[in-house]
């Protein structure tokens, strides 16, 4: 899967807007917790 932006400005809130299309009901804490899952 591929996506293009305008600006990589932008992407932050691309990611947020993702996030939140699949998976809705994550806390911020829950996300936080996420990617440190993924980042170790």
């Amino acid at each position: 899967m591929y996506m293009t932006y305008p600006d990589p400005a932008a992407l932050p809130a691309i990611t947020r807007a993702i996030g939140k299309a699949y998976l809705p009901h994550m806390t911020a804490a829950q996300g936080v917790r996420l990617m440190r899952q993924f980042s170790s």
